[in-house]
């Protein structure tokens, strides 16, 4: 019995100190080492961790569990911070010997102003596609179209890149969201009718500082077919839309989320039911009054901040009930006394920020009476953005620090025992695995073991 537990003891050790390493297929290790040479530049040394055979265990390499096929790769770099990000002169090829893959995240690194290869079309699996702001240039490869199983594509913000034509956007079926902010799409016919009538799953679109004006839509067809988009977000930020919005926007049904942010948008806004959340900051209303906001009874957020209104603030007197949580009014450009109709709005949370040195900013906060979770200038109670606010939750945190240390020697000790019981319990029934490992431990340590 002795001995069982010695065994017992050893190969305890053994297992618990010896990494068992399921490996990668090696012809997918040797396609990522292919990408890690081909890049010019790692100035953070991101992919440091790629050595060794196990690429599932690498730095933003994700296998499957059951097969080992490498199915993410997920390294995009920081566009504040140019240490971060990976550099090279072109995407590298070996990554379509990754046929496995459904994930890819590249978003933010630099390659230099190459095109998008076309390679890319052949990587079939895919159903998430991210080259954001890395720096590609040209026109996007219409071998795209490929990807059938695609449900989020990102291509934002590589003001260098070109769509020519989105027929192969419409094969896209299964696409959920596209980001083309930033792309040059003005010079492909009919891009508005594949984008709100042909792709059937999409429900976020980005087309944000795409140099839209309201001449690129096809009022007459959108404003008859509209009712069927499934759209639910639409960001048409930093475009060129002057005046009213466009007519269409508003039979969007389906619509949510709608960015209209720094255009030069100067009449009052048609209501739309369904919208919780409206961005209309640095457009160029002339007053409050003229944004038409406080018909629209059931949103939630709405940020007019940047909009230089010289006006005053009027307040909410259209709807018996309001939903409106947040409401952003940095810079606006307000003056005057805060309404006292401002009472209606008994679901507020968060008000930012109204401007100091004026009447504005020295209100009575007892107008908001009742609205116990409102923040921010000019009342007491601060954002949890604004300040951080310390309060006794580091003893809390002591408490909890010491709690995770008891679990943790509880469950260390309880898998311990449980192991050494199993492996006694395996060696005390097989007398023929017992010689054998009797063997193993001779030959390892030179002690003699009696049988």
């Amino acid at each position: 019995m002795t001995n069982l537990w010695n065994v017992g003891f050893f190969l305890l050790f053994v297992f618990s100190t010896t990494n068992l390493c399921f490996c990668c297929f090696h012809h997918e290790r040797q396609a990522l080492l292919r990408f890690k040479r081909s890049l010019i530049s790692d100035p953070s040394n991101r992919l440091s961790s790629w050595n060794g055979n196990n690429c599932c265990q690498w730095q933003g390499v994700g296998c499957n569990n059951a097969t080992l096929r490498v199915i993410r790769l997920d390294i995009p770099g920081d566009s504040l911070w140019p240490k971060n990000r990976l550099e090279g002169n072109e995407l590298n090829s070996s990554l379509s010997e990754l046929t496995h893959l459904s994930y890819l995240d590249l978003s933010r690194n630099n390659f230099r102003s190459s095109p998008i290869p076309k390679f890319i079309g052949s990587m079939t699996r895919l159903r998430y596609l991210n080259l954001s702001y890395a720096s590609f240039s040209g026109a996007v490869p219409h071998h795209i179209g490929n990807l059938s199983n695609l449900h989020v594509l990102g291509l934002g913000n590589t003001e260098e890149l070109i769509v020519d034509d989105f027929t192969w956007v419409a094969r896209l079926m299964s696409l959920e969201i596209l980001d083309l902010s930033g792309v040059n799409i003005t010079r492909a016919r009919d891009f508005d009718k594949v984008l709100f009538h042909m792709l059937p799953s999409l429900r976020e679109l980005r087309l944000g500082n795409c140099s839209l004006s309201i001449s690129h839509f096809d009022q007459t067809h959108l404003h008859t077919n509209i009712t069927y988009s499934t759209i639910q977000t639409l960001d048409l930020r930093r475009n060129l839309f002057e005046g009213h919005i466009p007519f269409f926007l508003q039979n969007m049904t389906s619509l949510r989320v709608l960015d209209l942010s720094w255009n030069q948008l100067n009449s009052s806004i048609p209501v739309m039911n369904n919208l919780v959340e409206l961005k209309l900051a640095g457009n160029a209303f002339s007053s409050f009054q003229d944004t038409g906001v406080w018909r629209f009874c059931e949103i939630k957020r709405l940020d007019i901040s940047f909009s230089k209104m010289p006006g005053g603030l009027t307040g909410p007197l259209e709807c018996s009930q309001y939903n409106l949580e947040t409401l952003y009014l940095k810079e606006s450009g307000l003056k005057g006394e805060i309404p006292i109709s401002l009472d209606r709005l008994t679901s507020l949370k968060e008000l930012r920020r109204i401007p100091t040195g004026t009447q504005l900013h020295s209100f009575n906060p007892s107008t908001y009476a009742g609205n116990n979770k409102l923040c921010g200038s000019p009342l007491p109670t601060r954002c949890s953005g604004d300040e951080r606010i310390v309060t006794d939750g580091a003893e809390k945190q002591e408490e909890e620090e010491d709690d995770n240390k008891w679990i943790w020697i509880y469950s260390t000790t309880s898998g311990f025992t449980t192991g050494l019981l199993v492996i006694l319990g395996i060696l005390a029934l097989s007398r023929k695995l017992r010689l054998s490992i009797y063997n193993f431990v001779e030959f390892c340590t030179g002690i003699k073991m009696e049988t």
